[in-house]
């Protein structure tokens, strides 16, 4: 129906142009304004039925599942309360992928399981191309898993959530919102800060001379339930 009006509107404006040239002695400069006249509509009918080029993309291969595990030194905390013991973030997580939690999705997804933030093997004597900052990447690792998979359909992570390296994880997280794919994440640990101290910022000079004293300032942040006199 929509298309039917619009070449309505298309054959009225070459009816009225053609009367037009007609009741003007059939001149060129009116013919040209005429000729113009039907361009214009005919561009703006067209714009106005929103044309879309539609191209089907059969894939052969099954949508994939990224699970990323965070095995930064942070999972290492223990404040996971599982049954009457308190565990580390990294043996609840393990207890979970014990169960294989992820079966039901294999049924029509292929399941792709990984960790990202490793620490670097500090016993390994050649440590060319290791990390050299250590820390828990978000950012790098969902860019990575969606730069790798072409095919992808969701991500888990699993984390306690301490992003502390890297870019923001919120330039990545939009270009996965722009792309459709759902970010989903299991946070472990607790909620509030467990209490000890924590060292903030030390700002250590660049250089030192021998024989003299060098300042290094410091800043210990305390998460302690009271105050501690040192």
């Amino acid at each position: 129906m929509v298309i039917l009006a619009g070449i309505g509107v298309v054959a009225l404006a070459a009816w009225l142009g053609w009367g037009n040239w007609q009741r003007n002695g059939r001149r060129g400069k009116v013919a040209l304004l005429e000729v113009i006249r039907f361009v214009a509509v005919a561009m703006l009918t067209f714009t106005l039925l929103r044309p879309e080029f539609v191209r089907r993309i059969q894939r052969t291969e099954p949508p994939k599942v990224a699970i990323l595990r965070d095995a930064s030194g942070s999972m290492q905390t223990r404040d996971v309360v599982s049954t009457n013991n308190i565990i580390t973030r990294t043996a609840w997580i393990d207890s979970q992928n014990k169960r294989a939690f992820w079966k039901p999705l294999e049924a029509g997804s292929e399941v792709l399981v990984g960790a990202f933030a490793a620490p670097p093997d500090l016993t390994v004597t050649n440590t060319l191309g290791q990390a050299r900052e250590i820390g828990t990447d978000l950012s790098s690792a969902l860019g990575s898993v969606l730069k790798q998979q072409r095919n992808l359909k969701a991500v888990l992570l699993l984390t306690d959530g301490d992003w502390n390296l890297g870019p923001s994880p919120v330039g990545i997280a939009t270009r996965y919102r722009d792309g459709g794919i759902p970010v989903y994440s299991v946070v472990t640990g607790r909620d509030e800060t467990i209490p000890d101290l924590a060292m903030e910022e030390v700002a250590a000079p660049a250089y030192g001379l021998f024989g003299e004293q060098i300042a290094i300032p410091y800043t210990v942040q305390s998460h302690l339930p009271r105050d501690v006199a040192t």
